[in-house]
């Protein structure tokens, strides 16, 4: 286990090589699952909350 003492607020807090990694693993990840992902567009916190709240309410109607 890893101690993260590091919040990273902002992305340009994170190195430069981290971004383009956590793309890969979801990209990975969904064709695992058989699915297709492609990264279009990095945005800002507020589009992030809202494609969040978004997909919540998504998930909620299905059950």
């Amino acid at each position: 286990m890893h101690a993260h003492n590091n919040i990273a607020l902002w992305l340009s807090d994170l190195s430069p090589h981290v971004l383009p990694e956590v793309e890969a693993f979801f990209v990975q990840y969904a064709g695992l699952n058989g699915k297709q992902l492609r990264v279009l567009r990095r945005s800002g916190r507020r589009r992030a909350h809202r494609l969040l709240r978004a997909g919540v309410k998504v998930f909620k109607g299905k059950q």
